[in-house]
């Protein structure tokens, strides 16, 4: 699926690149000298500005990089940025929604790292952005789909996103889901977010 007009204009084509120490980088923080890499393909970025004075990340050379052609690519790169951000306390709370269900919010003391395509075992699926507990465990496997799994993963947390509402609104993990194994916490805690006032 194609990226629309308007998530490109929103996160860019590529919303960060990795520095030579592998860190977030965002294109106003850029450094014009600094060698950065596409956090999707790992090919060299440069800094550019656009006519009205943004600045962006475009890659070095044209090759098959889907991260500035894919909205399901986007989606893993600017959601993998603003729970980098939640972890360090630096936005907003981070919210999940099982299909048809209540909102919850994700428990930032129980998250120690996020990976980026991460297996959790050789023959299982590959989640697009895994949530790895303190206890280096996979807390919650995040997989981007245009529709529902027709068998659902049930030996771990995980949840199956749409690309085009997380890139709409990243702080609101609505699952597409009917069947997937949510973490503990949705079973056990619930969160009534008009309740809490």
């Amino acid at each position: 699926m194609k990226i629309r007009a308007y998530h490109r204009n929103k996160y860019g084509t590529i919303p960060y690149a990795l520095n030579i120490n592998k860190r977030i980088t965002l294109p106003e923080q850029a450094q014009p000298y600094q060698k950065y890499i596409c956090p999707q393909c790992k090919h060299r970025l440069v800094i550019r500005k656009s006519k009205l004075g943004k600045v962006y990340f475009a890659h070095y050379q044209k090759g098959n990089c889907t991260i500035s052609r894919s909205s399901k690519m986007l989606a893993k790169h600017v959601l993998r940025l603003k729970l980098e951000e939640w972890l360090k306390g630096k936005s907003p709370p981070i919210e999940i929604k099982s299909f048809l269900g209540a909102r919850y919010f994700l428990p930032r003391e129980e998250i120690k790292e996020i990976i980026v395509d991460f297996q959790p075992e050789i023959h299982s699926p590959t989640s697009h952005i895994a949530l790895i507990d303190k206890n280096n465990f996979l807390f919650l496997g995040i997989e981007f789909r245009d529709k529902e799994r027709k068998r659902p993963i049930k030996k771990f947390s995980w949840i199956e996103l749409d690309p085009e509402e997380t890139l709409k609104n990243p702080y609101l993990l609505s699952s597409l889901s009917t069947k997937s194994s949510l973490p503990y916490f949705i079973n056990h805690v619930q969160l009534d977010l008009f309740d809490q006032e």
